[in-house]
């Protein structure tokens, strides 16, 4: 009998007079088992980095991932990340030479050429930030792309089957509609874009599919959008209608006793006032953010298989929060228990409903990136 490649079902064409197997289904099971190590490898990263000025950086991220990615057991079975810190530093350094070294000299060199006329400073100044965000919607998916090739499970890897420059260009027109709509466009964005690369995901040549619109997540937009406004307001209405403040602004001789609770006040309002307004306004959006996660896991299929992701507001604050510290106090040297962190948190809240045929899914043919996600490394995006 002559092997198959894994992955592929004999058929009695492949073995005469041999029906072809049933379909063994399975329920697919998905657990977080952390690992012990973590702590050794951000320290030795961290130094290394150090040491290297930031070259092993690349290596260090490489080995971070692969420590978490084998955290991950699907039926019982580890994820395996298969990038390299190479791929990630000749993507940077390619992005750096095609990409931003050319930006930063046409940023320079309009500055000096037009110095004299302000409008056409402010066109290419547009222009460029235009096409910076091209360039961020471009990264977002290549970066996506990256880690799916180099994530693998029995022998099956995953991958986008898309064009970036096609996400890309929906990226930046989506996101332009952002400032006109005062932000309106937001879940109809936020939906675009993860039915785009969602519709392009695929595990081994099998696919995901994403059916969903924008109109379910109006209602907590609207809720949380109306709620911010009148916190901001309010406190626009404090530091404008306070009668101190009024008459600092209207010149009146107050005195110095006057000018001392002026100046307090104002020191109070902005090292104490504004970041309380700030804090709760992005609590109130953990409201929106909880869900749409939600919302986007119920309308995510991969064959028969459904998902649910139980994304509770305030598990979503604690984690946040908890992140914020950890970036805080280590100066960013924890960043790699703030990804773990983000994992563990989606997987130990992932729910799968029904049965796939693994052994019927076949190895992608899509060809594999040479570089790694260099845009997202220029640009700091996070594809956890």
């Amino acid at each position: 009998m002559v092997d198959q490649p894994w992955g592929s079902v004999p058929t009695s064409s492949s073995v005469p007079g041999v029906p072809a197997p049933a379909p063994r289904k399975e329920a697919i099971r998905v657990a977080f088992h952390e690992q012990e190590g973590l702590l050794g490898l951000t320290i030795i990263n961290f130094l290394l980095s150090m040491v290297t000025l930031g070259i092993y950086s690349f290596w260090g991220k490489t080995a971070v991932r692969q420590h978490i990615w084998s955290s991950i057991h699907i039926n019982d079975e580890p994820l395996e990340y298969t990038g390299t810190g190479w791929e990630l530093f000749l993507g940077a350094i390619i992005v750096g030479l095609l990409i931003l070294v050319p930006l930063a000299f046409v940023q320079i060199f309009a500055s000096f050429l037009f110095a004299a006329s302000a409008v056409v400073a402010v066109v290419v100044q547009v222009a460029v930030s235009v096409f910076i965000l091209f360039l961020v919607g471009v990264g977002t998916y290549r970066a996506r792309r990256y880690r799916l090739s180099r994530s693998v499970w029995r022998g099956i890897r995953g991958s986008l089957a898309g064009s970036p420059t096609s996400f890309g260009t929906s990226f930046l027109l989506r996101y332009a509609l952002l400032l006109p709509t005062l932000g309106w466009a937001y879940p109809w964005l936020r939906v675009g874009l993860n039915r785009h690369i969602t519709n392009d995901m695929r595990f081994g040549q099998h696919p995901f599919h994403f059916r969903g619109s924008a109109a379910p997540l109006y209602l907590p937009f609207a809720t949380v959008w109306i709620a911010s406004a009148v916190i901001i307001a309010a406190a626009g209405g404090l530091l404008w209608g306070n009668a101190e403040l009024g008459l600092l602004f209207g010149g009146d001789d107050g005195g110095s006793i006057q000018s001392t609770e002026q100046t307090l006040f104002i020191l109070a309002f902005l090292f104490i006032g504004l970041p309380i307004v700030f804090v709760v306004s992005g609590l109130l959006w953990v409201v929106y953010k909880a869900a749409e996660l939600r919302y986007f896991a119920d309308c995510t299929t991969f064959g028969d298989l459904q998902f649910q992701l139980n994304a509770t507001v305030w598990s979503l604050i604690t984690l946040t929060l908890g992140n914020i510290l950890i970036m805080l106090f280590t100066l960013g040297i924890g960043r790699p228990y703030v990804q773990r962190r983000l994992i563990r948190y989606v997987v130990a809240r992932l729910e799968t409903n029904g049965t796939v045929d693994i052994a019927a899914i076949q190895q992608s043919q899509q060809q594999l990136d040479s570089t790694g996600e260099g845009l997202a490394e220029a640009f700091d995006i996070d594809g956890f």
